[in-house]
């Protein structure tokens, strides 16, 4: 993701500019727009997709946040404001800004912690990623494959105690369900998973 300036500077990578308007380069040049309100003379790139000008601050050409002053760069794609933690320019629902940390070394599947809760790579908005991977499974055979969650999701984390009440893993389940039509297209296929096959393997 790369900022530069239209009229005759379109492709260079640039920090600031004097130019009047300051555009956003896709990776396809004919895809860039322009970021809306941005001041060039301010305007710096933070990498990431995040960039701040004098009044705002930005994340791949949209407006983010008016919190300029106590805008941070954190590892990997989070970033701080005042009162807001972002992962790759999105909210991370309940984090607390104030004690929030990417670990420099990941303890088991978390990334970041604050004073409240683990986090894995800021919130998950879609598991398209698992399609492949259900698509094959349920394809070797699917009348072995019932639904299912680890709800309430636990978290045992790394170094403690059997007794030791952590915070659970922030999953949202109706997102992780909505998913199933790309992952079994065949409405027959879902009812086994859904219904058939549990009923089967647990009496219903």
């Amino acid at each position: 993701m790369a900022y530069a300036v239209p009229a005759g500077h379109a492709g260079k990578t640039l920090e600031r500019s004097a130019h009047v308007d300051t555009v956003i380069n896709h990776p396809l040049p004919h895809r860039s727009v322009r970021v809306a309100g941005a001041l060039p003379e301010s305007f710096v790139a933070k990498g990431a997709g995040y960039a701040v000008d004098a009044r705002q601050v930005y994340h791949k050409g949209k407006f983010l946040s008016k919190d300029v002053a106590d805008f941070q760069m954190l590892p990997s794609l989070y970033a701080r404001t005042r009162a807001t933690i972002y992962y790759d320019g999105k909210p991370v629902a309940g984090a607390d800004a104030a004690t929030f940390a990417v670990l420099e070394r990941r303890e088991e599947q978390v990334d970041a912690r604050d004073a409240h809760a683990c986090y894995l790579r800021g919130p998950r908005e879609n598991y398209g990623h698992f399609t492949l991977l259900a698509q094959r499974l349920t394809a070797a055979n699917v009348d072995r494959i019932p639904w299912g969650a680890n709800w309430p999701h636990p978290n045992s984390g790394a170094g403690n105690k059997p007794t030791d009440v952590t915070p659970l893993w922030p999953v949202d389940d109706g997102l992780v369900l909505n998913g199933l039509p790309a992952w079994a297209p065949d409405a027959t296929v879902r009812k086994k998973i859904l219904v058939d096959n549990p009923a089967r393997r647990y009496g219903f």
